[in-house]
């Protein structure tokens, strides 16, 4: 064959193999420093044990046994099994399980034409989560200070929804950039039980995309929307004037920000997914 490898059956040698079941077997150790790290440790045993026979494989072994010895007496004196008698008057001290689901309607307050968006997360989704959140789905930078404030009263952040106590019907603020101010309304428009099947937190409308960062607050932002708007509207007029046969050509705009609810879904599972890269995706 071209490449070297030979066929057996229409399949590649080895095909199909069962992988060994021996941890040794499979170790693989192709970074350096993982190498030199192992050697220098393999030496340092030798030395105490005076014992120089003892080879890498067997120092694996070694490693592998005093960390399961140490695991097994972990989970036996200080996390008994959940359903252990032991265990059962710390049930009302665990985190509580999520089991409703919240869906928020936010609204970027005082400006026209409306930019909203509707996310559903669930009841053990903290303040301080939720702030990444709205930063994904409103294409914030997160360049500035926030707060969550309900009933006029600054929120701490480490709460989840539920201890917030907000339910159905309810509104709180979040506010970013104390300079520009902008104010977001969180409305809870509905809470219903979990969907096993469901991924949470996720985007299920919105209408606008979100105002730049330092672009001067509701009310310049807004000003800023009227003269695009009329803007176009002056253009338009122009065109039909002329009978709508203006062969100028039209300057094609490279920075035109749109709502993109898939986008939004797509960095709100890479967030959560552990990507620090999300606000890029």
């Amino acid at each position: 064959m071209a490449d070297g490898r030979q066929k057996n059956g229409g399949k590649r040698s080895g095909a199909g193999r069962k992988p060994s079941l021996s941890p040794l077997a499979s170790v693989r150790l192709r970074d350096p420093d993982l190498q030199a790290k192992l050697a220098a440790v393999t030496r340092h045993e030798r030395e105490v044990s005076h014992d120089p026979t003892i080879s890498q494989e067997r120092l694996i072994g070694m490693l592998i046994e005093e960390a399961h010895r140490e695991m097994v007496a972990f989970q036996s004196t200080t996390t008994p099994m959940i359903d252990s008698p032991r265990n059962q008057f710390s049930v009302a001290n665990r985190p509580a399980v999520a089991t409703m689901a919240y869906q928020l309607v936010i609204t970027i307050e005082e400006v026209t034409p409306r930019i909203w968006r509707r996310l559903v997360v669930t009841s053990d989704t903290t303040l301080a989560q939720l702030h990444t959140y709205l930063q994904i789905a409103f294409e914030w930078g997160d360049y500035h200070l926030h707060e969550f404030r309900l009933h006029g009263n600054e929120c701490d952040e480490a709460m989840t929804l539920d201890q917030l106590g907000v339910r159905h019907g309810d509104l709180f603020d979040y506010i970013y950039d104390f300079s520009d101010y902008w104010l977001h309304a969180i409305a809870i428009e509905d809470c219903t039980p979990m969907n096993p099947r469901a991924r949470y937190p996720r985007c299920t409308g919105g209408a606008q995309p979100g105002p730049e960062e330092d672009s001067g607050g509701a009310y310049a932002y807004s000003q800023k929307l009227a003269r695009s708007r009329r803007a176009k509207a002056a253009a338009k007029k122009r065109t039909n004037n002329a009978g709508g046969t203006s062969t100028a050509k039209k300057k094609r705009s490279t920075s035109v920000r749109t709502f993109s609810q898939a986008t939004v879904n797509r960095r709100l599972a890479a967030f959560c997914a552990g990507d620090p890269f999300y606000a890029g995706a």
